[in-house]
């Protein structure tokens, strides 16, 4: 995954991977999780290569393997976040309309 480019598509939830040629190598996002995404705004991989996506009209933060496995959802106190991103420690950090929420 560190020498891929990931696309993400917010209307219709993929996450695309390409190579640095710009040549599709897969989607990410198999028909299992697209029922977990609804309108995904964005998204980081932590350290061990996990998907950490913002799920928008879901009001929650969804957490998959490389492998497309559901591991996590994170729903507490989050309204519509459009937003993600980790701290030095590892911890996630969730950017909604009127919150910064770190977990």
């Amino acid at each position: 995954t560190r020498d891929s480019i990931f696309v993400l598509s917010h209307q219709n939830p993929f996450l695309y991977t390409f190579n640095y040629n710009l040549t599709q190598l897969h989607n990410t996002v198999c028909d299992s999780i697209r029922q977990h995404l609804k309108c995904p705004f964005s998204f980081i991989i932590d350290g061990n290569d996990n998907f950490i996506v913002s799920n928008y009209s879901n009001n929650n933060i969804v957490i998959f393997n490389n492998t497309g496995r559901l591991l996590h959802t994170l729903t507490d106190s989050i309204s519509r976040p459009f937003g993600v991103s980790l701290n030095s420690n590892g911890g996630i950090i969730v950017v909604t309309n009127n919150h910064l929420l770190i977990f």
